[in-house]
Formats: structure tokens, C-alpha cells, sequence
């Protein structure tokens, strides 16, 4: 197992590097269209090409304009505009009314749980866009919360805050997520056993839970 942990880690921390050399020209982006600074690099050197001000926002108001007309068309007041369906197969006949009728209910249900408050899907989902817009890419996470009246979460992953290996058709195949979080939230999240004694101990002892680390998610 700790192969498979220390293979993972290698992987992340070349993408991580490989992409570093492009973070200021995402920065750049980020700056002029979404109208975030530092939005990669999360930090400014003395040789930035970051602008202090802004004096024409033309992009970021096209950006912001063009995600909520994505949200717009494509979920307009919580309307559908998805439809499960049984995957093709050209040796199979016609689905049948009683196939139609399960797809129906499970696009009807599925709706219904991106429409729940909590998800709050339709926020998460125009900044998304914007993020496209800006920066060409984007992630949402989506995890099961075992709550049957709020089945998933979703988490908008910033571009700063993922990497994805492809294979040899250029397809992304593995996807690596990083989280910070603090120790208490890591063990609500991972459960206690991802702790090591002393680090227990030195939640309990020293009220060290605001104590942040970077966790990677390998999909």
C-alpha cells in the first residue's frame, strides 16, 4: 500500500511542477477576465505582471455575462433540461414504455436533488462557467453524503486546485484533487484512523484542530 501512496504522490507532485511554468499566464487570465488576482500562484513576487488596478473590465463583465446565460439556457428556474436515457445499442429494439418510464422518474428525481438548497448547484455551476470562461478549465466534485433527503454534495475544485494525467488518446484518466483541511475536519471526513497517535494526542492535548494539511484525492 505504500507503494500505491508513494507512486500517487510522485505523479502529483510532477503535474504540480510541469504546470507551475503556466501559472502566471493563468493568473494573468484570471485577473483581466474573472477578475481575481493571484488566483493560481495565490501569492505576488517582485517580478509579478500583475496589475495593481483594473481600468477596463470589458472581460470580466462578458465573462460573468456569458456563465449566467449558460446557467440561463441550460437550467432555467430549476427546469430540466436533462433526460436519463438507455445507453445505444444498435442489436437492441426500441426501449420499452416501461423503460421510458423509469429513465423519466430518475431524471425527475436526480433534478429534484440538484435543485435542493443545499446542494446549491446553480451557484456552484455558474462559477463554474466562469472559471471555463476565464481559464479554459474547471472541476465539480461531487461526493454522496448518505442524508436521503440531500443524497450528493457538490465542490467547485478551482483550477489552482486540480491536475489530471491523460492517456494515450488525450483523454483525461486520472484526476488529482487537492483539499486542505484541518485535523478535526479530517477525521469527520476520513475517520480517526487516518491520524497517527501523536497527532491525536496533539489535538486533544494542545487544541491544535485549526492546524491545516494538503490531502490529494486520486480519482
Amino acid at each position: 500500500m505504500d507503494n500505491v501512496y508513494s507512486r500517487i504522490k510522485r505523479r502529483y507532485e510532477n503535474l504540480k511542477a510541469e504546470r507551475a511554468m503556466f501559472d502566471p499566464i493563468y493568473d494573468l487570465c484570471a485577473r483581466f477576465i474573472l477578475g481575481r488576482s493571484d488566483y493560481m500562484t495565490r501569492c505576488l513576487t517582485k517580478d509579478s505582471l500583475m496589475p495593481p488596478e483594473i481600468y477596463d473590465e470589458t472581460g470580466i463583465t462578458a465573462n460573468r455575462e456569458m456563465a449566467a446565460a449558460f446557467v440561463g439556457a441550460e437550467w432555467p428556474s430549476g427546469g430540466k433540461t436533462f433526460m436519463f436515457q438507455n445507453p445505444f445499442d444498435p442489436y437492441e429494439e426500441d426501449e420499452t414504455e416501461e423503460e421510458r418510464d423509469f429513465f423519466t422518474r430518475i431524471s425527475k428525481k436526480v433534478g429534484d436533488v440538484l435543485d435542493h438548497e443545499d446542494v446549491n448547484f446553480s451557484t456552484i455551476y455558474e462559477e463554474h462557467h466562469q472559471e471555463r470562461g476565464a481559464l479554459g478549465i474547471s472541476c465539480i466534485f461531487s461526493e454522496e453524503t448518505g442524508n436521503i433527503f440531500q443524497p450528493i454534495r457538490l465542490l467547485l475544485v478551482h483550477a489552482r486546485d486540480f491536475w489530471f494525467e491523460v492517456d494515450k488518446f488525450g483523454k483525461p484518466h486520472i484526476l488529482y484533487i487537492r483539499r486542505d483541511l484541518n485535523l478535526l475536519e479530517m477525521m469527520d471526513e476520513y475517520g480517526a484512523e487516518v491520524l497517527d497517535e501523536a497527532e491525536l494526542k496533539d489535538v486533544y492535548e494542545h487544541s491544535s484542530w485549526n492546524k491545516r494539511h494538503e490531502i490529494i484525492i486520486a480519482i
